[in-house]
């Protein structure tokens, strides 16, 4: 799981009335994780004018352009947490920092394979819980292979944004004795395809 650094730089901070201003900069970690003299690697993903005050917090854009919501709205509870927390009998500094675990997001698919090709695809689930994931497949949860006529169902690790990258995926192939999906290897005639869940 990937890993955002929250980095704020207080200017305005006075902690016996539980008020600052700063400036809120987010940066993720980029591969390889490591420049050349061991340095972690980052980009930047939004910044912002972050307000506190009485535990109450409220964020500004820099300029015109606004706050990039994509990343800003998947991270602000978390975000709001941790700045809460720092004036529950913590000092504020001049600078605070903190990391926050990027969620995973997984698509389960079903496939009705043909002899050549695919009949249909279907996403039939989302969920940010791989477990939860591999327990629909397991249980073949709502009929997902409707009678064994999905052949396959895939579970695939996407990362957030356009044109997503697919990070991991886990075949499954329906046993028609057993009534159930067991594991497997991806089939060949697949192996040039990938998102499957989002088409």
């Amino acid at each position: 799981m990937d890993a955002v650094r929250i980095i704020i730089k207080w200017n305005n901070v006075t902690p016996f009335l539980q008020v600052a201003t700063g400036i809120l900069t987010a940066s993720k970690q980029i591969w390889p994780h490591a420049k050349e003299d061991g340095q972690l690697r980052f980009v930047d993903i939004f910044s912002c004018k972050v307000n506190v005050e009485q535990r109450v917090v409220g964020y500004e854009a820099l300029d015109e352009k606004g706050i990039k919501s994509l990343y800003f709205d998947l991270y602000k509870e978390k975000i709001d947490i941790m700045l809460r927390s720092y004036f529950d009998g913590i000092i504020l500094t001049e600078e605070t920092y903190f990391w926050i675990s990027e969620p995973e997001y997984y698509t389960v698919t079903v496939l009705e394979a043909g002899k050549r090709a695919l009949k249909s695809v279907r996403c039939i689930a989302f969920t940010i819980d791989k477990m939860k994931a591999i327990d629909l497949v397991c249980h073949n949860a709502g009929d997902m292979s409707e009678n064994g006529s999905n052949t396959y169902s895939v579970i695939e690790r996407i990362e957030p944004g356009l044109l997503p990258r697919i990070l991991e995926s886990i075949w499954f192939k329906w046993d028609k004795e057993k009534k159930e999906y067991v594991g497997c290897d991806i089939p060949k005639k697949f192996c040039h395809i990938t998102n499957f869940g989002i088409g």
